[in-house]
């Protein structure tokens, strides 16, 4: 019998350079009793859990091997529900990051999570069409709701009456009876994909966005156990392309609504005194809805979350598609404009990196993209170092020996050497006509 040939297995020993990841959606979190400051999104597998006023990682909830598609803040703050692309549903307490139980029902990528009142019970939609409710206290599912046709884009409690109301792409929004498990209403005024469904207004109002530039408002009308949903206005957008999200605050008086460009739009539904003072007649949807500030961000906007405070303080948690988090600050009484709090850009590209290499001493990484050239630490993955790119689009790269200098090739041609110390340019060289593709060093170096 021959010798056998051993092979080392590689695992990977951590991930850097993402901020939030685009597939994903964000929500604002309380951290020992600290709300408006904490904003967590998904990063690959994991969730990290941002502090906005330092700029800095404040927790990270570790995954496995799956992407995370969608995650759901307890209304206690105590846990944390995940959503991955392969189904399954993992809760987390936020205390230690362990899991606390763990659902498995779906079929595919879920799409939708949302907490009751109480954060007893979670449901949940998929692209597998189907809704689901569970039971966090007894950790078993509690009823599968099987109806639509097409992938599920919202999910949503009406607490007051023990329903729960799904948005679908096959154009329908249908209402569940817990207690019965059926369906007992399908609202079919939509011509096209309903992409998003909020409650606002202490559950009365339904708002809807589908592809056009109108958002529908429904008034929801309750009658021995019986519902009346007729609608009773529309909200005209701003933005571009079709509804990508609505998002509402736990108090429900806000919205905000965002498409498939940069324009952030937001709305505030106005208290019933409120709105009598203004018109005391009969009351329309323009007296009970307000127009705020809408936001122009520097990136498509990928997912928002929003947090009113006591002094009429709404914190905006914005994620973009330049792996991007940013936190705005709007003062709803006053009307003013709206101010950017803070920016995390520091711990990942902007764009897409197109090179990569080692130190010598496998210590630093660095990585080079059209927007920035970064040196990373390996054993932290921490950003230590970033400079501008002055030139095209880099390609490649190479530590020169001593690794106090690298050298980038960039797409136009130019050579780029760079003091890895400062992270700047200290000389560009017309080196190529074309594409500089690879560097290497000769061996007597």
């Amino acid at each position: 019998m021959g010798l056998t040939k051993q092979y080392l297995r590689y695992a990977p020993s951590g991930t850097f350079n993402i901020i939030a990841s685009p597939d994903c959606n964000s929500t604002h979190v309380a951290l020992n009793g600290i709300s408006g400051r904490y904003v967590a999104v998904g990063a690959c597998e994991h969730v990290v859990i941002w502090d906005m006023r330092l700029g800095e990682k404040a927790q990270v909830i570790p995954g496995e091997k799956t992407m995370v598609s969608q995650i759901a803040a307890s209304p206690t703050g105590n846990h944390m529900a995940v959503g991955y692309v392969d189904g399954n549903i993992n809760v987390f307490e936020l205390s230690n990051n362990e899991i606390v139980c763990v659902f498995a029902g779906h079929k595919s990528a879920v799409t939708c999570l949302q907490y009751d009142e109480q954060g007893h019970r979670i449901v949940s939609g998929s692209k597998d069409t189907e809704v689901i409710l569970w039971d966090v206290v007894s950790e078993t599912g509690v009823a599968r709701f099987s109806g639509h046709k097409g992938a599920i884009t919202s999910v949503l409690f009406i607490n007051g009456r023990n329903c729960v109301v799904s948005s679908s792409k096959d154009t329908f929004v249908k209402f569940w009876d817990v207690e019965t498990k059926h369906c007992f209403k399908t609202l079919g005024g939509h011509q096209m994909e309903v992409w998003s469904a909020v409650l606002l207004k202490e559950e009365r109002y339904l708002v809807t966005g589908t592809m056009d530039q109108e958002l529908r408002v429904w008034k929801l009308v309750w009658t021995d156990k019986l519902l009346q949903c007729h609608q009773v206005g529309t909200l005209v957008r701003g933005g571009k392309g079709r509804v990508v999200s609505l998002v509402t605050d736990l108090g429900q008086s806000c919205l905000a609504c965002f498409g498939t460009d940069s324009l952030l739009e937001l709305f505030s539904f106005c208290s019933d005194d409120e709105a009598k003072t203004q018109i005391p007649e009969v009351l329309t949807l323009s007296d009970e809805v307000r127009r705020l500030s809408s936001v122009k961000l520097s990136a498509k906007i990928k997912s928002a979350t929003l947090l009113l405070g006591v002094t009429g303080e709404l914190r905006l948690g914005v994620t973009l598609s330049t792996n991007t988090v940013e936190l705005h600050s709007l003062d709803i009484t006053e009307g003013n404009e709206v101010k950017c709090l803070k920016q995390i850009t520091h711990p990942g590209h902007q764009r897409e990196p197109r090179c990569v290499v080692m130190s010598s001493d496998n210590l630093a990484v660095l990585s080079a993209s059209v927007d920035s050239i970064k040196l990373w630490n390996r054993s932290s993955q921490s950003c230590l170092r970033t400079g501008a790119v002055p030139c095209g689009r880099p390609i490649s790269a190479c530590f020169a020996p001593g690794d106090r200098h690298a050298l980038v090739g960039c797409a136009d041609g130019s050579l780029l050497l760079v003091d890895v110390a400062a992270a700047t340019i200290l000389e560009q060289v017309p080196a190529h006509s074309t594409n500089c593709a690879a560097i290497g060093l000769t061996p007597d170096m």
